[in-house]
């Protein structure tokens, strides 16, 4: 077994949801802080009233069941929307909203289609976070769950995205941080993103994909869009992937596909061809990822590095198990990179801004116990961490 390898991939999943129930109760230390500063309560037939009355500081406490929602034309100056006990069965459209922030809800529908494609939609937004939320479709292969458009300072975490065409698409945003959620029982893509810069996606996990007839699903995708300039500065760090669906890609809509990508850490089981591929690239770097074509996969899982220039490829596992997985690999370890971005202020200045295995800082301190468990976990996740390497090489094992 080579010596570089380093998982505990088996037991990924148990330790993204572990991850997931201890950070979403009870809230994060920042969102108690400014919910015992002064908070309100609003069901559906006072949610407007409630929401004019909102100041700077304070949080809103959401009952209820909401059908479409929308908030436009505000900037809160900084609020939290505490909808724990919500459900917004309709879907949540934001339209030139800045300064807010979600905790916990359930946004959607398992069994009535959405009026719009999209479930929760950011359009001209700026500091907006959504996390520890479940976010749903009714599996029609259709929508998406978060749609950010033309907006800056988003951030989406901790959070569970099912049922959609696509879990969440980013175009022509930027600084935002999209990390440690959970991609289920899609038809398409786990992330797109297009026309977006400045972008950290961290720690996801993509899992029980049902493509739909004609897609190639991704978990993360990228692609410039002609006309504008190259996608830049997005980082892709130990995210992983399972089953039916491509890994990590960035696709050439004319000449080239972007500048200064990072791809390092990321793992996937995956029976589609494309493991890791960027077309067109630039200065980018593809470190220590781990790829493995599944028992019966009809394609193998490779990695496409096609085109630009000035790229680095280090450290990346690849593995041929169309045929039958060897005896060694229930104990094959991951590996994780502990490479550090270079891009400072993304994501919402109003909420966590870490992008490791779980939150960080003060973010738990609230419940000592379920904090201790947090940190054992973590540690866990991080047994086994390979620094960058500087030597370029694949290496290929059966």
């Amino acid at each position: 077994m080579p010596a570089r390898q380093s998982h505990i991939h088996h037991a990924l999943p148990y330790v993204f949801a572990v991850i997931l129930a201890i950070a979403a109760g009870p809230a994060d230390a920042a969102t108690n802080t400014r919910t015992a500063a002064a908070s309100l309560t609003a069901t559906p037939a006072t949610l407007t009233a409630a929401l004019a009355a909102l100041q700077p500081g304070q949080t809103l406490v959401l009952e209820g069941r909401f059908s479409e929602t929308l908030i436009r034309d505000r900037d809160f100056g900084g609020v939290t929307i505490d909808a724990r006990r919500a459900e917004f069965a309709g879907g949540l459209l934001l339209r030139n909203v800045q300064n807010i922030s979600f905790v916990g809800g359930t946004y959607g529908s398992r069994i009535a289609p959405m009026r719009g494609n999209n479930t929760v939609e950011i359009l001209n937004g700026a500091h907006i976070s959504f996390a520890h939320a479940t976010i749903v479709g009714d599996n029609d292969g259709k929508g998406v769950g978060v749609m950010v458009r033309q907006s800056r300072n988003v951030t989406v975490r901790d959070t569970v995205l099912e049922g959609h065409r696509a879990g969440l698409t980013s175009i022509s945003s930027t600084d935002s941080l999209f990390t440690r959620n959970q991609f289920l029982n899609l038809s398409s893509d786990g992330i797109n993103l297009s026309d977006s810069h400045r972008i950290l996606a961290t720690h996801n996990l993509c899992q029980g994909f049902t493509p739909s007839a004609g897609a190639h699903p991704d978990c993360i995708q990228l692609w410039s869009l002609k006309d504008k300039p190259l996608q830049s500065d997005i980082y892709l760090l130990n995210n992983t992937a399972y089953g039916a669906t491509q890994g990590f890609a960035s696709f050439d809509p004319s000449t080239a596909s972007g500048i200064r990508f990072t791809f390092a850490g990321n793992y996937m089981e995956t029976s589609y061809p494309q493991g890791v591929a960027c077309y067109g690239c630039f200065d980018s770097r593809f470190l220590n990822n781990t790829l493995i074509a599944t028992p019966g996969a009809r394609w193998r899982t490779s990695m496409n590095i096609v085109g630009g220039a000035g790229n680095e490829i280090a450290g990346n596992l690849l593995y041929d198990w169309r045929t039958g997985a060897p005896a060694w690999a229930s104990s094959l370890q991951r590996q994780f990179s502990d490479l550090v971005p270079s891009i400072a202020g993304v994501g919402s200045i109003h909420d966590d801004r870490s992008y490791g295995a779980s939150i960080t800082g003060d973010s738990i301190a609230a419940v000592p116990e379920p904090a201790t468990w947090a940190q054992m976990i973590s540690g866990m996740m991080l047994i086994g961490i390979v620094r960058r390497g500087r030597q370029s090489m694949i290496l290929q094992a059966s």
